[in-house]
Parts: structure tokens; sequence; C-alpha cells
């Protein structure tokens, strides 16, 4: 088992541009938008650290 070769995987086909781009919406940060909130003029991301912003947006607070 110690003398296997690693297992090498194809690299996945590459996304279309522009496609994942989306920080968060909070003001100040920098962070990824990993959390998505569609509204009526577009989605809204927001971060692990602000995603009860969106959590009240959605419930219209």
């Amino acid at each position: 088992m110690d003398n296997e070769p690693p297992i090498v995987l194809p690299a996945p086909p590459s996304a279309p541009a522009g496609i994942y781009i989306h920080y968060c919406d909070h003001e100040g940060c920098k962070e990824w938008g990993c959390f998505g909130y569609d509204r009526r003029y577009g989605t809204y991301w927001y971060c692990g650290d602000h995603r009860d912003d969106g959590e009240q947006m959605r419930r219209g607070a």
C-alpha cells in the first residue's frame, strides 16, 4: 500500500467567467459570499459571519 502511486484525477472543467464572483454584501466586508438570498432586483450574497443579515432580509425585518 505504501508503494502505490497517488491517484491522479483529471482537472475539472473550468466554469464560465463571472459565474462564481460574489463577495459578501455587508458594508466593508471583503469575504467570499457563500450564502445567497434572492430578492426582487437580484441576489445578495453574505459570508458566514454576516449570514444573519441575509436571513433578516429574507424575513423582511
